[in-house]
């Protein structure tokens, strides 16, 4: 419509009306679900959906939170052990304590201030080319660059008041400082003595314990964030106490090596923040991965097989319940339809229709898909025992208790074969390929065995024997009676009690109606023999033999096996363009449409997690070096010495990078197990609560992306040491051949 924009009111009038109505600016800013007809209890969805954005927002903000505070802290840390002589001074001089830790803090508030700044611009500036670039490619993945100033403004102000408390610990360590130890270069007393240090690490990994116990318990999972950061804390602060043990084993290393080992043990002041940093930033990436992998299986485990990987399903456009893309994540140009009617009927036209597509499959066979219909108005349904108990997650009684004002608790927990248990199999299954199905809404397929050996799923050998048998095939479960059989109903509507069910939506007027339909009347069942195979695709429910046809009640019921698709059989998948081309061919030949069965393939999303790790990863490499630089750098004065002693420069760029890969070692092994533990956790918290309760949710963690970081990380920062190193010690022999010359 030209003109004005539509209002959210202006929907609801067109709903009124009878129209479908879209809006962008409704799109662009959604109403509250107070205002949603359709939610009766609008407060209380509005309610559901804060939680779950506190949660999330929690998460990212402790999780994010502590992880920078691990990583900028050992910064201060080094910062202020470098200026110690300085600060010892200002001391001797008589400033006070309040004033060194102003210095300190006011410094730690720019330095953060302004990197906030640098990190939103450069956010921003990312976020522009990201739209500009996916626009420009026809992608509507991002259709409107929207700039959250309100957000960028409180993320700019959270990472100054982060790196201000970071750096409280240091600064309060700098003022307690003793001026004259400090001016004679010995070392400080530890901010934690060794007697209470251990305490303070059993007390976190206890900690960590007694949340993940409560969140078992209690099924409270956002314990599980205190799980994580009171363990992943006590993991980085258990490293100090195994430092002297490391320098016991430096006697077996080589010199340059033995000697980088004993000083980061006898410095430990030093190489504590230094490691504390690196852990940090490695846990940082493996908590990204550990979290991304996790979405990306989770969605993976969730997309139901239809076939083997190839097959080809081919459909006709009469019995099709859908039309789902071939993935609904791929790019396909073909939108083309082939009309409603049966087209391939006689063996001419089958021929034609394998001889095509044997040039994109050589030695294909095609398969008829049959499905089970009777005459009339009844229909075939399999029938779940009614003692069944309906799966918590699925029963959605008190729900329909509260739309329709009845008292709580009304017939719960619900019988499995209840209206009000949620367990059909297309709620649970996100492949959103087209599906096959009769005009009455079954998918029944009635086979002797050579579709099933032909879809090549788990256990089809067996599957297609157990069908030979005389047996029902299932695939969940839920369908099979305690008896081992299979119930096969003969149904038909409740023509009375339906009309007036229908007049009750009618006098609605367009408003939700939350009255169940009536249960569809049980005319006869046929009950025989089955076998269970889990096969999760809402495409296939049950599989009969062609003889249960023949017998009664069945065979009083005039039933018939419909051919409501084929599939051909398939080694290999096709690119996106040879299926393409491949429909092409066959919309010819009167086919409304084809897919290919795969498995799952999200492009987009892999490409984020991807990306998002890479880039983690990136961030963890440039801290763990920036940490090492800053420890080598205080290292300066150490290997001046050794340089006045008489040690090559050679051998004091091993040394330095020795020091570098003890650090990002030790970080690593810290890192990893604080990451892995931060991960799981994170990614546990932040799950969908459906997700768990169908057992759904699918931890993962990518073992060889964690030990990439894990290893690699210390080894490239000790390369780009023995870089750095290299080119310092070229530039100070520049000097000195400078010098020479001038005298």
């Amino acid at each position: 419509m030209d003109g004005a924009d539509l209002s959210w009111s202006d929907v609801l009038a067109g709903n009124d009306a009878g129209f479908i109505t879209m809006s962008r600016t409704v799109i662009l800013d959604p109403p509250s679900a107070t205002q949603v007809p359709i939610y009766l209890d609008g407060a209380a969805y509005e309610v559901d959906v804060t939680v779950g954005i506190v949660i999330v927002a929690v998460t990212v903000v402790s999780v994010g939170g502590t992880l920078i505070a691990l990583l900028i802290g050992p910064v201060f840390a080094i910062g202020a052990r470098r200026s110690r002589r300085d600060y010892a001074l200002l001391r001797a001089q008589g400033a006070p304590a309040k004033t060194i830790r102003a210095i300190m803090l006011r410094s730690a508030g720019l330095v953060g201030l302004t990197g906030a700044v640098v990190g939103a611009l450069t956010g921003m500036l990312a976020a522009i080319i990201t739209v500009v670039t996916t626009t420009a490619t026809g992608s509507i993945a991002y259709p409107t660059l929207t700039l959250p100033w309100l957000d960028v403004l409180g993320i700019v102000l959270g990472g100054t008041i982060v790196a201000v408390l970071s750096a409280w610990l240091p600064a309060r360590r700098a003022t307690r400082d003793d001026p004259v130890l400090a001016l004679r270069g010995e070392q400080p007393e530890p901010a934690v003595s060794r007697r209470t240090r251990p305490i303070l690490v059993a007390a976190l990994l206890v900690a960590s314990a007694a949340t993940a116990a409560l969140t078992l318990f209690t099924g409270q999972r956002l314990w599980l964030m205190v799980t994580g950061l009171s363990g992943t804390i006590g993991i980085v602060l258990a490293l100090r106490p195994l430092l002297p043990f490391l320098g016991r084993l430096a006697g077996r290393l080589p010199l340059n090596a033995r000697i980088a080992v004993r000083d980061a043990t006898r410095r430990a002041d030093r190489t504590a923040p230094a490691v504390t940093g690196v852990a940090a930033a490695i846990a940082f990436a493996l908590c990204v991965a550990i979290v991304t992998a996790t979405q990306y299986a989770t969605a993976s485990a969730a997309w139901a097989l239809r076939a083997a990987p190839g097959t080809i399903m081919i459909y006709d456009g009469h019995y099709m319940a859908s039309t789902g893309s071939e993935n609904p994540f791929a790019t396909s140009v073909q939108e083309g339809d082939a009309g409603g009617e049966t087209s391939i009927t006689t063996a001419q036209e089958r021929q034609r229709l394998q001889d095509v597509i044997a040039e994109f499959v050589p030695e294909t066979e095609l398969v008829d898909v049959r499905m089970l219909s009777l005459e009339g108005d009844q229909f075939p349904r399999i029938l779940i025992d009614p003692d069944k108990t309906c799966p918590a997650w699925a029963d959605e009684t008190e729900t329909y208790n509260h739309y329709t004002d009845r008292p709580t608790g009304t017939g719960y927990p619900a019988s499995a074969a209840s209206q009000n248990c949620w367990i059909d199999k297309r709620l649970s299954d996100a492949n959103s390929q087209s599906y096959w199905t009769t005009n009455d809404g079954g998918n029944i397929v009635v086979d002797d065995g050579r579709l099933i050996r032909a879809l090549g799923l788990p256990g089809a050998e067996e599957a297609a024997q157990a069908l030979e048998a005389g047996k029902i095939v299932l695939t969940r479960e839920l369908d099979l009676w305690p008896d081992g059989t299979a119930h096969l109903g003969i149904m038909e509507d409740d023509h009375p009690a339906m009309a007036e069910w229908e007049q009750l939506i009618e006098d609605a007027q367009g408003q939700g109606v939350y009255e169940n339909p009536p249960d569809p009347i049980e005319n006869a069942t046929v009950i025989a023999e089955a076998e269970v195979f889990d096969w999760p695709s809402a495409q296939w429910q049950a599989f009969i033999p062609e003889s249960l046809l023949a017998e009664a009640p069945l065979s009083q019921n005039a039933p018939t096996a419909e051919r409501v698709g084929l599939i051909a059989t398939s080694d290999g998948l096709m690119d996106v363009q040879q299926l393409d081309q491949l429909r092409d061919r066959l919309l010819l030949l009167g086919v409304n449409d084809i897919t290919q069965a795969r498995g799952y393939a999200n492009d987009g999303l892999a490409t984020t997690l991807t990306t998002v790790t890479i880039l983690a990863a990136l961030i963890a490499f440039a801290a763990t070096w920036g940490t090492s630089r800053l420890a080598i750098a205080d290292m300066r004065q150490d290997l001046r010495v050794l340089s006045d002693v008489g040690a090559s420069p050679r051998a004091r760029r091993r040394i330095a990078t020795a020091l570098a890969l003890t650090i990002g070692l030790l970080g690593a092994l810290a890192g990893t197990l604080a990451g892995i533990l931060l991960g799981t956790t994170a990614a546990a918290a932040t799950a969908s609560s459906d997700t768990i309760a169908r057992d759904a949710w699918v931890l993962t963690v990518p073992w060889l992306p964690v030990a990439i970081i894990a290893v690699l990380i210390p080894v490239l920062t000790a390369a780009a040491t023995w870089l750095q190193q290299r080119t310092g010690i070229d530039r100070g022999r520049a000097a000195d051949n400078g010098i020479a010359l001038n005298h």
